[in-house]
């Protein structure tokens, strides 16, 4: 059996509920010591105007439990997170469905805070869903679609994200689900995808102004390129508690994606000034596509007014429906695409997809007969037996996609068999005949 245990939290995020859905059994944590302006009494929303925090007060005395804090009702707060809900999600898709619940809630006067967090929380598991195999398989879909689209995407983005991501995790075996269910609602899931690399934080910091970090690349002293992401600040206004968020890597850097053992991506950061410690709780690079690689070396104490410390990305720790050596899935590691020139980050095209020799974003006989024909002036096959690399043909690395000293058999085989000829991004299937999942 299976047991997963996680205090209450005010809303929780969709994570919190994929934690459930992983277990047999969910213990909710409510005899440990309350923490105040955690995750336990406040979240945040998706305004306007960029995040508002939503935060229940509380009556607490050093150490309670969290089963022991007391709600505080001298603040107009239901009134205002219920206004704040209604202005950011009353025109979105499902909230006329839920608006009822929240109304509830917020007419409440609710003693203690586990209560009202057990509540919401026995709620939006049943708005999930009671089929345990269908709420699995949407929280997945969902979870792992974030992945693939830029944070501030658009409903239809998002729904095609979500779309891609089936294709790529069950070979789309809910796709008209999925489109039927977004058509309903007026969205299509048909269109095109804002994807961006970026990287993702969460440092926990009791007075964040004092922070310094950068993201470098390959070196902290002698790096290849820098990101700055912070800088320390001494005057009003100062930030709240802790830094959560993302940086995007757009034009920044992103040349040097992914990283790598030989390239790795630093996140370095210090704190400027007494009195305030923290923690580098998480670090990753959201790669294009569903991939994402994360540091395996948090968390990472930042000590109080002293030098930097450093967590490290090198896609050792991956996550996403492909292996650390092929991050784009198409069946070919990271190694070769560099020999043959291609990104191997992009799974689809030319330029991406070392079997499309012959450029149609398809694998067809096209690509296996662009080893034979046109055959040289000597009468020999186009291909086959030129050294790599040959003067003669500058571009003849390119169909060396098995890396040796010349074209082969090996070359052409790797088109139909194997990993090359049953990539990830096709479930494991053959990819011959069949068009790429994405767009060149």
């Amino acid at each position: 059996m299976k047991v997963a245990i996680h205090q209450p939290q005010y809303l929780p995020w969709l994570g919190y509920f994929d934690k459930m859905a992983q277990v047999d059994c969910f213990v909710v944590l409510d005899n440990v010591q309350f923490k105040k302006n955690e995750w336990q009494n406040r979240n945040r929303i998706k305004a306007a105007s960029g995040w508002q925090w939503l935060t229940v007060p509380v009556l607490h005395r050093f150490p309670q439990r969290i089963s022991e804090v007391r709600v505080n009702h001298r603040a107009a707060w239901p009134r205002k997170h219920l206004q704040a809900l209604l202005s950011s999600y009353s025109g979105t898709p499902f909230f006329e469905v839920h608006r009822p619940f929240f109304e509830e809630v917020y007419a409440r006067e609710w003693a203690r805070l586990a209560e009202l967090n057990l509540a919401t929380l026995r709620y939006l598991v049943e708005a999930l869903g009671n089929d345990q195999s269908a709420r699995d398989t949407v929280l997945t879909l969902v979870l792992e679609a974030q992945f693939s689209m830029h944070p501030l995407t658009t409903f239809a983005e998002a729904a095609a994200a979500i779309r891609r991501t089936d294709d790529v995790l069950n070979s789309g075996a809910n796709v008209a689900t999925i489109d039927s269910v977004f058509a309903a609602r007026g969205i299509s899931s048909l269109g095109s995808i804002s994807d961006f690399p970026y990287a993702y934080l969460r440092i926990l910091h009791t007075f964040p102004d004092d922070l310094d970090m950068q993201l470098k690349v390959s070196s902290t002293s002698s790096p290849l390129c820098t990101v700055n992401i912070w800088d320390p600040n001494y005057t009003p206004p100062f930030s709240a508690p802790d830094l959560v968020g993302y940086v995007d890597l757009t034009g920044a850097c992103d040349s040097f994606l992914p990283p790598t053992a030989s390239q790795p991506w630093f996140l370095e950061v210090r704190d400027t000034w007494a009195a305030d410690v923290g923690t580098i709780e998480e670090f990753e690079i959201v790669l294009p596509g569903p991939q994402r690689c994360l540091a395996a070396d948090v968390p990472i104490a930042i000590p109080d007014a002293d030098g930097f410390v450093y967590s490290v990305v090198d896609c050792s720790a991956v996550v996403g429906p492909y292996p650390a050596s092929d991050l784009d899935g198409d069946g070919f590691a990271g190694e070769t695409e560099a020999h043959v020139g291609t990104g191997p980050l992009d799974p689809c095209g030319n330029d991406g997809w070392p079997a499309d020799l012959e450029p149609n974003n398809t694998l067809d006989i096209g690509d296996s007969g662009s080893f034979l024909f046109p055959l040289r002036a000597d009468g020999s096959f186009s291909k086959f037996k030129h050294p790599v690399p040959d003067p003669d043909d500058p571009d003849i690395e390119r169909w060396d996609i098995e890396p040796s000293a010349e074209i082969d058999i090996g070359d052409a085989g790797a088109l139909l068999f194997g990993v090359m000829g049953n990539p990830p991004m096709f479930g494991g299937e053959p990819a011959f005949g069949r068009v790429c999942p994405f767009p060149p």
